[in-house]
């Protein structure tokens, strides 16, 4: 886990995470607009990614969600942990991917993030 300082808006489709203690910004031209958002807080991806994220704002059904979330697992096995905490009502897994140096144990009084989409649909 990083700890961010500063996430900046680029655009609708494009954010520059601004990770502490590091100058991690991209490339961007100067007359691009930044909003700063102005609130500490933990992400738990930024680590698999590019400190650069480039957002894909568009419907991803539950196979596509799927096989990220395998492919990651698969990609980072030392730092994820992917499992499921019960089904839907379609049957299918509710997954849970943890990140982390030590992602399958949860140890006491560390701090932890969960994201939850809050989703329906297929």
């Amino acid at each position: 886990l990083y700890f961010i300082d500063s996430i900046y808006v680029i655009s609708t489709n494009r954010i520059i995470i601004d990770i502490l203690n590091c100058i991690c910004i991209g490339m961007v031209s100067e007359s691009q607009r930044w909003i700063r958002l102005g609130m500490n807080f933990f992400i738990v991806f930024v680590s698999l990614f590019h400190v650069t994220l480039s957002l894909d704002f568009q419907y991803h059904n539950y196979q596509d969600l799927t096989n990220y979330l395998t492919n990651m697992s698969n990609t980072y096995p030392d730092l994820t942990h992917l499992y499921s905490i019960g089904k839907t009502v379609q049957k299918r897994d509710l997954h849970v991917l943890a990140i982390g140096k030590l992602p399958q144990n949860h140890l006491t009084l560390r701090p932890h993030v969960k994201y939850v989409g809050n989703m329906h649909g297929n």
